[in-house]
């Protein structure tokens, strides 16, 4: 029998193997025919774990104003794969699961993202792939060394600039309760909208709040163990190691996710073809051949080395070769989470978590007297350039670098005491919910609550690192 052909996405995402991989990574755990195709499959994507889908691509982007991604039901996407094959699928970090109560989460999954950016060329990691890579190559160690140490059971995935570590917890595992406790209180505002099915969306149920809580606990255990691991990273990385894009070159150990809630929040798709290049114009590189998410480990067995993955990754013969290696499935990691937990218990980061959320500042009937008073006068008698921020607060204070600044010269004006963290995260959003010209940024999916207490507790969390 002749080889079958993969040369175009088309023939790609027509490969049953391709196809196997993708629904796995997805949670469909259902015995899967051995004549598949992602383009002729609406009835396996009925039995995927995630709430919903997202799909991007040249025409969406076209069509939006805002995103370049659309939402879809699961089932959708051979429909849109049929018309356009150079698509890239995203899933919901939002599970579903019919065997357990309503009301339980599905599982939940821990996605670390570890990437290189390059803010005066953000192409470059497209111009020299295995440079890149190679520069990385101490944070992914490193990374990986720090789940070897728990135990912990995780797929990890090259992406377009780094790697995604996957693992997850299913919904039956007793680990489940533990997320929950440790995500402890949902801020109202974020809530509001979880309460709410909003128009034009994809999915059809509010967001369970067990579900938001075992996502915020993730995103808590995430910033652990990416504090845990920086400093050790850093002492081997020829490149800057930052939490988000501060500097103009270097390693990001993205916590961003956190900003948003479980609604929102979505992962790129094991497998899937990488579009960024061609979706965002600082991203494109001519000559350069569409990449895929391939995996480079599962359960602690590395399928290659950074300079051959390099090849397979542009190469969808050898892609779907890796794919079928990787098995897709994401590892089930609670035995190893189980051990983060109790070592995050006893951290100085718990202590800022909690007292964020135990002492939140002053409600928004207050700020014209506390935090808004005299347009914020009292700020310059802690720094005139603080206040100079705050009124250029947009762009200023949604930039990483000012962020940093601003919060914990505030912080430390403050006394440096965890129970002004709250304040803090209060004070922000007073701001991102002044009139400093935000348009829609803070009234649509994001909430300026979750914004702001997030970005307090990226920026605080960073005095509580390992070193």
């Amino acid at each position: 029998m002749a080889e079958r052909r993969v040369e175009t996405p088309r023939e790609y995402y027509s490969h049953p193997e391709v196809a196997r991989s993708i629904l796995r990574h997805l949670g469909n755990t259902e015995e899967l025919p051995e004549v598949l195709s992602l383009l002729e499959c609406e009835k396996e994507f009925h039995y995927i774990d995630s709430e919903y889908l997202a799909i991007s691509n040249p025409e969406i982007k076209n069509q939006k104003d805002r995103s370049p991604a659309r939402s879809v039901k699961p089932w959708e996407i051979p429909a849109y794969l049929r018309h356009n094959p150079v698509s890239e699928i995203f899933r919901s970090l939002w599970s579903r699961d019919s065997k357990v109560r309503v009301g339980h989460p599905g599982a939940q999954i821990i996605p670390w993202d570890v990437e290189y950016f390059n803010l005066p060329s953000p192409g470059y990691a497209f111009i020299d792939q295995r440079e890149v890579f190679e520069k990385m190559e101490p944070a992914f160690q490193e990374m990986e060394a720090t789940f070897g140490h728990y135990g912990i059971q995780h797929m990890t995935v090259m992406t377009g600039r780094g790697y995604h570590f996957l693992t997850q917890v299913p919904s039956v595992s007793p680990v489940m309760q533990d997320l929950i406790e440790i995500g402890n209180v949902i801020e109202e505002p974020v809530s509001s909208l979880q309460r709410q099915v909003p128009m034009f969306s994809k999915r059809d149920r509010p967001v369970p709040p067990n579900s938001q809580l075992a996502y915020k606990g993730a995103n808590r255990l995430m910033q652990y163990v990416f504090g845990q691991t920086i400093n050790n990273a850093r002492a081997k990385s020829v490149l800057p190691i930052e939490i988000s894009d501060r500097g103009e070159e270097g390693i990001s150990f993205d916590e961003t996710g956190y900003v948003r809630h479980l609604g929102t929040a979505v992962s790129g798709t094991l497998g899937s073809i990488y579009m960024k290049p061609l979706i965002k114009e600082a991203y494109y590189v001519p000559n350069t051949r569409l990449i895929t998410r391939i995996a480079r480990n599962v359960g602690g067995q590395e399928i290659d080395e950074v300079p051959a993955l390099i090849q397979v990754r542009q190469n969808y013969k050898k892609s779907v070769d890796n794919l079928a290696q990787s098995g897709g499935f994401i590892p089930d990691g609670s035995a190893g989470v189980a051990r983060l937990i109790k070592d995050y218990k006893r951290s100085e980061l718990r202590q800022l978590h909690l007292a964020l959320d135990n002492e939140p500042g002053d409600p928004p009937e207050k700020w014209r007297e506390t935090y808004r008073k005299d347009d914020y006068a009292w700020i310059k008698d802690i720094n005139p350039h603080l206040h100079e921020k705050v009124m250029n607060a947009n762009p200023l204070l949604l930039q990483p670098d000012d962020l940093n600044y601003f919060i914990n010269t505030i912080y430390d004006a403050w006394g440096a005491q965890l129970s002004s963290a709250g304040h803090i995260a209060a004070l922000m959003r007073s701001i991102y919910e002044d009139n400093f010209g935000w348009g829609s940024r803070f009234s649509r999916h994001d909430s300026a609550t979750a914004h702001a207490t997030a970005w307090t507790a990226i920026i605080l969390g960073q005095r509580f690192e390992k070193r």
